[in-house]
């Protein structure tokens, strides 16, 4: 007996995701084998075949998914800024807020300890030679955690009208990015002074903005962790 094979729609679509969902592990596979190297060893001091020895795939492999170290980077960092997103999306300690400022605090000591759990983005984000591209790119990410950002205030107190809202948000970010940066920079690490430092800062900024005393909202839902799709 003849057996006709099954040229169904749905049957073409699983033969083409199986390459494609091979290809996606393989490509997690490579990011994460270069994330430790990255981790422990200077950018400038790396080369594309010592990316592709640790990932333990040839040149040639390794430049089908990256075709050159800087595009590795790029990975790398937009995995971090949806991290970092993520993060910033998570609802903050609602008996610990008194005031905008206390969301400030919280924000910068959460993105501190981010920063400080994964060295690899240490590195290539906030070390001291970091390529301008990889810089444009973090940028677009520091975007999206604006609008979370603002978001998260927006969702424990009535925002008064702020011109160019998003714009301020943004620039905070970049402050507070900035001290970081140099922190890293002259430490390796963010320090508490740092720390410090970035929760002044931004406090400044954002009372140019925003008065002293703001209207509390009532308790968060628990969905506020959603506020992530808002800033795709």
């Amino acid at each position: 007996m003849t057996t006709t094979p099954d040229t169904s729609p749905k049957k073409r679509r699983q033969r083409r995701s199986t390459p494609q969902v091979r290809g996606l592990a393989r490509r997690e596979k490579i990011l994460t084998a270069v994330t430790e190297l990255f981790a422990s060893t200077p950018y400038d001091d790396i080369s594309y075949g010592d990316l592709a020895a640790h990932a333990g795939v040839p040149i040639g492999s390794l430049y089908h998914f990256f075709p050159s170290k800087l595009s590795i980077c790029a990975a790398l960092a937009q995995e971090f800024g949806n991290l970092y997103v993520l993060e910033m999306s998570k609802p903050f300690d609602g008996a610990r807020i008194a005031s905008w400022k206390d969301i400030v605090d919280q924000q910068i000591a959460r993105g501190a300890a981010l920063v400080e759990n994964n060295p690899a983005a240490r590195r290539i984000i906030f070390g001291g030679k970091t390529p301008p591209e990889i810089k444009m790119a973090d940028r677009a990410n520091d975007r999206r955690l604006a609008h979370v950002i603002e978001s998260a205030f927006s969702t424990y107190f009535h925002l008064p009208e702020i011109p160019n809202k998003q714009e301020v948000f943004y620039l905070y970010v970049e402050i507070v990015d900035l001290i970081f940066t140099l922190s890293v920079i002259e430490h390796g690490h963010v320090t508490a002074h740092a720390i410090g430092e970035a929760q002044r800062a931004g406090k400044a900024y954002l009372s140019c903005y925003i008065p002293e005393v703001l209207k509390q909202r009532g308790a968060p839902e628990p969905a506020h962790g959603l506020l992530l799709a808002a800033a795709e």
